[in-house]
């Protein structure tokens, strides 16, 4: 006679075929949740530390991490140095010589504030995008418009901006770039407003290099050659055309330059 052999299934567990008792089956299930667990308290216990560290970090004005170690050599011009701004662009020279207000002693200036500096900064930067910004297939009053609306406009810009905007049409320019102020590095000379940027660009078409390219006539085109990008800093000048205003009143100047001071190499 055979013998039957009653096995309980709940007492196993098959797993590729492997009968596998249960008992084994629930401690390696045990084993594993344990891990994960471990796995998760290292974690929130490193973001905890992560966010503590984070929030020991001092910051400026604009939430940008401070730095203070591998200074430039003029830091003592600066209220603070800034963790991701390389001393090449503190230590560039000012853009003209005279009566010079350093970036530390102009933050003391009545009136000096963060929304002044911000409202300076848009109007640097929107001059500037448009500088390095021109499609000659659609210049046209807008491209004038956003261009003169932040500057100390007056019947002369007008008439210029407008040559330009002729001029490059006729010679089909086409420009692409980007510009961005730093509102930490900010100097006052001879009562300009200079606001340093770092701007990138590419010219991309012209029929003469020689003609109107960029709306600056400070600019050395032998510098700059046909789809190759460049990428540097300047300073950017503002002014102030309002009889006993502030510093509030300050708009870009209307002989304002992109390439008067600048300095600039291809990207690499």
């Amino acid at each position: 006679m055979k013998k039957i052999i009653l096995v309980s299934l709940a007492a196993i567990t098959i797993i590729g075929g492997t009968v596998i008792p249960m008992k084994e089956t629930v401690q390696a299930a045990t084993i594993e949740k344990d891990a994960i667990n471990d796995i998760k308290t290292k974690s929130a216990n490193q973001t905890i530390v992560n966010d503590q560290n984070t929030t020991n970090v001092p910051t400026d004005p604009w939430g940008r991490v401070i730095r203070t170690t591998d200074l430039p050599k003029n830091y003592k011009d600066f209220p603070y140095i800034l963790k991701d701004i390389p001393n090449e662009m503190y230590e560039m020279k000012p853009t003209d010589f005279g009566e010079t207000s350093t970036t530390v002693e102009v933050v003391k200036l009545p009136g000096y504030s963060k929304e002044v500096v911000d409202k300076w900064v848009g109007y640097v930067e929107k001059y500037g995008n448009q500088l390095l910004n021109v499609d000659y297939e659609t210049l046209n009053w807008n491209w004038m418009n956003d261009l003169t609306s932040v500057m100390n406009s007056d019947h002369r810009l007008t008439k210029d901006v407008l040559k330009y905007v002729s001029a490059a049409k006729k010679n089909k320019v086409k420009i692409q770039g980007s510009l961005t102020a730093e509102p930490s590095i900010v100097t006052i000379i001879n009562g300009y407003v200079y606001i340093r940027v770092y701007f990138k660009f590419k010219v991309i078409n012209y029929k003469n290099k020689n003609g109107d390219v960029f709306y600056d006539s400070w600019v050395k085109m032998s510098q700059i050659n046909k789809n190759v990008e460049y990428e540097g800093y300047t300073d950017i000048g503002l002014s102030n055309r309002v009889i006993n205003g502030s510093i509030k009143d300050y708009k870009v100047a209307l002989l304002a330059s992109l390439f008067y001071n600048a300095t600039f190499k291809k990207v690499q």
